[in-house]
């Protein structure tokens, strides 16, 4: 005999997790939209915020690249662990029928 959970799915709940695959898709490209944005904004403005704050073409690129991506690293870490705070996979567990 087969230890395995049927896991059935109400059309509402189909429905329901149809539509919130669109938010997230949504979310993320909106994420990344202002993602591109910054670092044009950025990259447009390098020569006057080099001028204003007088600093040199090396701790421009520090900027521009290492302090950059060491801040989305930090980020993206700490809001995946708001996302997932107790166990990993918790939600795609099957409802036993009991």
């Amino acid at each position: 005999m087969s230890d395995q959970v049927m896991v059935t799915r109400s059309p509402a709940s189909a429905e329901r997790d149809g539509w919130y695959s669109y938010y997230v898709l949504v979310v993320l490209l909106l994420v990344y939209i202002f993602n591109f944005v910054d670092r044009q904004i950025l990259a447009i403005l390098a020569e006057d915020i080099k001028a204003d704050l007088g600093i040199s073409d090396s701790q421009l690129g520090f900027l521009y690249g290492t302090a950059f991506a060491m801040f989305y690293a930090t980020f993206g870490i700490a809001f995946g662990r708001l996302r997932t705070p107790g166990i990993k996979g918790a939600t795609d567990r099957p409802v036993s029928p009991d």
